[in-house]
């Protein structure tokens, strides 16, 4: 349940480690839908428990990444080529329904027979899912591959529109409640500029849109919002639009429901490893707010667990053995100095303040060495505050003196600590070197 960093290398069923991310039940009607999300989010998860709702809801599923049009192709006829390369993976989902569905399960013998002319057609490789299956599956086939059938396929010709509503009033005939399309997988960083211009196309042609048996569940990366924003689709309301944002409590539910398949045990609760606040810190600084941070970051943790709670059985880890499970964690600290925000892991950017970015920026400037506090107050503090303490040096003693500059850079860097840290009052980052001052580490417990 911790083994994989994505989705898609998960063998488990999808119950098992599945939580709801906010707004899952208005996924689940009969209506066309974008789901926006950054990477991490569990776009892949909620692709996977669609697909799994519809199979147990009388709907059939098709999963589908779809091929763009040649280069010259744009506009409608753009829209259309697009649109078509559904009915590869569409054919090769009907015909696993029409062979796993026995005769006296399914009516209407020439609606059965339409779908697998369609099927025939449009399959991805036909000898090959033939040489796949059993006698018995390959007689069927061959049972509802009518003449009648090819050719009523073949009179439709290329019209895509009417070819469509013929799937779907078959597939009704056959007790189907309709054909879900499930897109996953869509990458913005491999598509140019006129393939973005032919998806947009797509979400343009409201006729696409408009089929009360045909719904599109399109699950994209955040990059593309403002561009499906743009389209007919939503600005005619002929598609819904939903964000993936996560909240504490939903990602420590999920955290909990894989620790209690994990670990085989009925129920697990984060309290019951180590302390709460502390745990949910530690995941939330370093994870940010995504599924895929938090459980990069409970895997070191959970493996500490699982090995205690084997040998000893079930108790919360104790503080040194949290420490030791801490620093299997692949942690590092990175800067965006234009921007002046600091990224701990996967966590979201955090900016830091003018003063605490100059502080930051002396320590980013000298990694890994014992910066004093006198260096820090004469090369960071002063040049920001040229009136400052620097004059009461002469009608103070250097004693006092260099108790106020402690204090001031004592504070300084715990504001900045309360920015990096993923916990303030354990600091892996910036460090103490006591009687010497701090010293900037860009990797975790080195």
């Amino acid at each position: 349940m911790f083994a994989h960093k994505r989705a898609e290398m998960e063998l488990w069923p999808v119950d098992m480690g599945f939580i709801e991310p906010p707004f899952f039940p208005f996924f689940l009607e009969m209506s066309s839908l974008i789901i926006y999300g950054l990477e991490g989010v569990g776009k892949t998860t909620i692709a996977r428990a669609l697909k799994s709702y519809a199979y147990s809801n009388g709907y059939l599923p098709v999963m589908w990444l779809p091929k763009f049009p040649g280069d010259q192709e744009a506009g409608t006829d753009a829209a259309y080529s697009f649109f078509s390369s559904l009915f590869s993976p569409l054919a090769d989902t009907l015909t696993q329904y029409l062979l796993k569905s026995s005769s006296n399960e399914m009516g209407e013998p020439g609606s059965k027979s339409f779908l697998a002319a369609f099927s025939q057609r449009y399959h991805p490789n036909p000898q090959k899912m033939l040489s796949q299956c059993s006698d018995d599956e390959k007689e069927l086939w061959a049972q509802l591959l009518t003449q009648e059938a090819l050719l009523a396929l073949s009179n439709l010709g290329d019209d895509i529109d009417l070819m469509v509503d013929e799937l779907c009033f078959n597939l009704s005939q056959l007790g189907g409640r309709g054909i879900w399309v499930i897109m996953d997988g869509l990458n913005t960083a491999n598509l140019s500029d006129l393939q973005i211009t032919q998806f947009k196309a797509f979400l343009s042609t409201l006729k696409f849109f408009e089929n009360p048996m045909l719904a599109f569940k399109l699950i994209l990366p955040a990059s593309l919002e403002m561009t499906c924003n743009q389209t007919n689709a939503a600005s005619h309301d002929r598609i819904e639009r939903y964000r993936i944002v996560w909240d504490d409590q939903r990602l420590i539910r999920l955290i909990e429901k894989r620790m209690a398949a994990a670990t085989g045990q009925m129920q697990i609760q984060l309290k019951d490893i180590y302390n709460l606040a502390v745990l949910t810190e530690w995941l939330r600084r370093c994870g940010g707010n995504t599924p895929r941070g938090w459980i990069e970051y409970m895997r070191p943790i959970a493996s500490s667990y699982y090995e205690i709670m084997q040998n000893e059985g079930q108790r919360p880890l104790q503080n040194q053995e949290w420490r030791l499970a801490c620093q299997r964690a692949s942690l590092q600290l990175r800067y965006n100095r234009e921007a002046g925000e600091i990224v701990t892991g996967q966590s979201l950017p955090r900016a830091l303040s003018p003063d605490a970015k100059a502080l930051f920026d002396y320590l980013y400037d000298n990694p890994n060495r014992v910066c004093s506090k006198h260096e820090l107050y004469k090369n960071v503090y002063l040049p920001l505050n040229p009136a400052g303490s620097a004059g009461a040096a002469s009608t103070a003693s250097s004693k006092t003196f260099a108790l106020d500059y402690d204090d001031l850079i004592n504070t300084a860097i715990h504001r900045l600590r309360l920015i990096v840290e993923p916990l303030v009052k354990e600091p892996i980052f910036i460090q103490t070197v006591r009687g010497q001052g701090f010293k900037l580490s860009l990797n975790a417990f080195e």
